[in-house]
């Protein structure tokens, strides 16, 4: 279930979200943002499970398959 209108989640980059994937056969959610974190959520709850600097640029694309993330900065 996605959240509500109502219901966001705060600070989930410090910059601005410039790339979302989904994870295929895993509830999991991608992210990575202008300032080049990518971080991964947990689509059941959306709580973060971890993050990495993926690039020192935006990062603004991700593809993934179910082993590997691809990003483009």
């Amino acid at each position: 279930m996605l959240p509500s209108n109502d219901e966001q989640i705060p600070n989930a980059h410090k910059d601005w979200v410039c790339a979302l994937a989904y994870v295929p056969g895993r509830p999991m959610l991608l992210s990575g943002c202008r300032g080049g974190m990518l971080k991964v959520w947990n689509v059941e709850n959306f709580t973060p499970i971890g993050e990495v600097r993926g690039h020192e640029s935006p990062i603004n694309a991700i593809c993934s398959n179910s082993r590997q993330i691809f990003t483009a900065s």
